[in-house]
């Protein structure tokens, strides 16, 4: 699904990165908070000393056991920290969005930095053309949008094995069962190959199970 030159073009831009920020949705559900603290803790796996998730607004209570989930800065009653992130940023993904409007009042921090973006996401019709606070400039740099994948936490996973040079879940794909019967291709097998050959973290496979499961719950 993901193409070796948008893998490529991501992994060039990991090295040397120190300052990231991670931006999810609105009210962000459990792929939301999945993708987005998998990626981060992969990504403080990779040496970025500093991995920042900002979500608009409050995430649910039934995920605040994800490994890391504390730490998250909830732009709606921190703002200051949050732009203080983006600021400081030299690297920043946009997780399970495809458009400025869907995390609300957040999207001025697009506004406030330079540094790459990435879009990692899997809705249709991505909006990544124009910002509307900075329509001289492209909301985001590489997009990896594929609304035939059934999460972003797939698409996440996909990526960390593309870079570790591993086997991606096109190899590793198994059926979940869905709401009332229907299927979800889920690559549960690839969580558990990654995590054991330790290119991927315990706590990295817990986050991005949660939200692939979210998505067949």
């Amino acid at each position: 699904m993901i193409t070796p030159v948008q893998i490529d073009a991501v992994a060039k831009l990991i090295p040397g990165k120190e300052h990231v920020v991670i931006l999810t949705h609105l009210s962000p559900d459990g792929d939301a908070m999945g993708s987005a603290l998998g990626l981060k803790l992969w990504l403080r796996d990779c040496g970025c000393a500093d991995v920042q998730v900002i979500v608009p607004n409050l995430y649910p209570d039934f995920l605040a056991w994800l490994p890391t989930a504390g730490e998250i800065i909830i732009y709606g009653t921190h703002k200051d920290a949050a732009e203080q992130a983006v600021h400081n940023a030299d690297l920043l993904f946009c997780v399970d969005f495809n458009e400025p409007k869907r995390i609300g009042d957040a999207a001025e921090l697009l506004g406030q930095t330079h540094c790459p973006k990435v879009l990692i996401d899997h809705h249709l019709n991505p909006d990544h053309v124009d910002h509307h606070l900075n329509p001289d400039h492209a909301m985001v740099d590489i997009v990896i949008s594929y609304p035939e994948a059934p999460a972003a936490c797939y698409l996440v996973l996909e990526l960390i094995n593309g870079i570790n040079e591993v086997k991606g879940p096109r190899e590793a794909i198994v059926p979940l069962e869905g709401k009332e019967g229907s299927k979800v291709n889920c690559p549960r097998e690839a969580i558990v190959r990654a995590s054991a050959s330790k290119e991927l973290s315990a706590d990295a496979a817990t986050c991005l199970y949660c939200g692939l499961i979210s998505t067949a719950a």
